[in-house]
């Protein structure tokens, strides 16, 4: 329990800090449907969801879409599904360093530090940890 709420934590400074900077209203709609999703613990609307968020936000580079790839690499990671939540991690991390957010990509790491750990990857997950 106390993983589920660190890891809302993190998604709700993220979510309060996020730039908001839509394309349209479609994608300003949809962002906010993963929100509630994510809050409402509705991990299978976000993983129906996926293409749609690789078609609204691949190519975007600001913290709406590092919350969109952390929303789905959290449910992946409430799936046991490890290596998808990681490659999703990665990807809301990397958008994080590029854009400065430096404090949030923090937040970050120690959720794929996590994810390793679960995976068995303890080296990894400890050289993760110490980054924090």
């Amino acid at each position: 329990m106390r993983k589920v709420l660190a890891i809302a934590s993190i998604f709700a400074i993220t979510i309060c800090s996020a730039q908001n900077v839509f394309e349209n209203k479609k994608v300003e709609k949809f962002y906010y449907a993963i929100d509630d999703a994510y809050w409402d613990y509705d991990f299978d609307f976000i993983l129906k969801n996926e293409d749609k968020a690789l078609e609204f936000f691949e190519s975007v580079k600001d913290t709406t879409a590092s919350n969109v790839f952390s929303a789905i690499a959290e449910a992946y990671y409430e799936y046991a599904e490890f290596e998808p939540s990681v490659q999703y991690y990665e990807k809301s991390l990397s958008i994080l360093r590029e854009v400065g957010e430096d404090a949030l990509a923090k937040d970050i790491v120690a959720s794929l530090a996590n994810v390793k750990s679960e995976m068995g990857q303890l080296q990894g997950a400890e050289d993760l940890y110490l980054e924090v």
